[in-house]
């Protein structure tokens, strides 16, 4: 069975490269939607998302460059990955080609192609623009970068040294079974907006924000956090509850009537479930209890 696996994947190395990216992208937003995010249903539309980009950018455009274009840029490529480590390392230009291939796809490739493309995919897909997409990214870029390098930089060291031009695509797919189920975990879900406020949060399908590792912060108070009134007691309330509309919004109201101001707060969701952790200002000796 791998025979004939590695015969296709040497005979049709696009087309091979294309399906397998394709279902393999599919494959791993299912996961987390299943057995992470625990949906009750999946988001096809987002799945869609994933399999129309694993198709397209990571089998088609990602194909050419690691294999046509890397292989006319860096002639030696292709003999540089057959030989043994010793012969490797006592092959200078190969070690500079190598180096160069993963700089160019790390530091100009992913930055500059990969990540706009994704984003810009998934904000059509979602009715949006390209321009929305594009923003979306400028806002996550620190973040996506520096979880992608550490996956990445030594999958592509690896990639690029080792792997005969037919296997590129198909080691990069393997990659990325777990790096898509990295971004599905991360960016899956649509961003909710920072400007969001809890009297607005009725009005949302539910609290569907960023994943735990994408925390956000919501500014709900005109001054900072840190300009406490010493004349004030100062408390840190968290809540718990299965994710709904409404919750941000019943708990802000009940800290409204008891003349409390929410001087800052960090939402995020886990699985089904969302939790609020807010600084909140109020008078002295006040006393709490909240029920949501």
């Amino acid at each position: 069975m791998l025979g004939l696996v590695g015969r296709i994947a040497r005979e049709h190395p696009f087309k091979f490269g294309s399906v397998f990216s394709c279902a393999k992208t599919s494959l791993s937003d299912w996961l987390v939607q299943t057995y992470i995010e625990k949906r009750e249903n999946i988001d096809w539309k987002r799945n869609a998302t994933f399999a129309s980009f694993g198709l397209i950018y990571l089998g088609g455009i990602q194909y050419a460059l690691y294999v046509p274009i890397f292989g006319r840029v860096f002639p030696g490529a292709a003999s540089f990955a057959g030989k043994s480590i010793s012969a490797k390392l006592a092959d200078g230009p190969g070690m500079r080609g190598m180096v160069a291939q993963v700089l160019i796809d790390q530091v100009l490739h992913h930055p500059f192609m990969y990540f706009p493309a994704f984003y810009s995919l998934k904000e059509v897909v979602n009715g949006g623009k390209i321009a929305d997409g594009l923003a979306k990214y400028r806002r996550n870029m620190k973040e996506d970068l520096v979880a992608l390098w550490k996956l990445w930089i030594p999958s592509t060291i690896i990639n690029f040294a080792f792997m005969p031009m037919h296997l590129r695509i198909p080691w990069v797919a393997t990659t990325s079974l777990f790096w898509t189920a990295i971004l599905s975990y991360m960016r899956g879900s649509d961003d909710v907006p920072a400007e969001l406020m809890a009297d607005e949060a009725e009005d949302v399908s539910g609290n569907q924000g960023r994943a735990l590792s994408a925390m956000l912060d919501w500014r709900v108070a005109d001054k900072p956090a840190y300009a406490y009134d010493s004349t004030k007691s100062h408390m840190l309330v968290s809540a718990t509850g299965r994710d709904r509309i409404g919750f941000i919004a019943q708990l802000s109201h009940q800290l409204s009537d008891i003349n409390c101001n929410v001087l800052d707060a960090k939402m995020y969701k886990v699985g089904k479930d969302f939790v609020a952790v807010m600084l909140i200002e109020s008078e002295p000796a006040v006393h709490i209890h909240l029920a949501i």
